[in-house]
């Protein structure tokens, strides 16, 4: 089972977070629901307090759908 995504608000955008150790687990997006999911291309911030890693989302206009896969 994937970590649970966790979804915070930050000036830039969105924050999307998930535990770690998460080896193995592939971050995606997907705008529609109905097409194939991408891997979202950047890089995860490891958050050494939190114990998290992060990536920092743009907010966009439109849907935006997220999850983690397993490789």
């Amino acid at each position: 089972m994937p970590p649970r995504l966790n979804i915070a608000e930050a000036d830039a955008g969105l924050i999307v977070s998930w535990t770690v150790p998460s080896a193995g687990f592939v971050f995606e997006h997907n705008a529609d629901l109905a097409s194939d999911w991408t891997p979202v291309t950047d890089t995860p911030r490891l958050n050494f307090t939190r114990l998290q890693n992060e990536v920092l989302l743009p907010t966009t206009t439109g849907n935006g759908f997220y999850r983690l896969t397993s490789e």
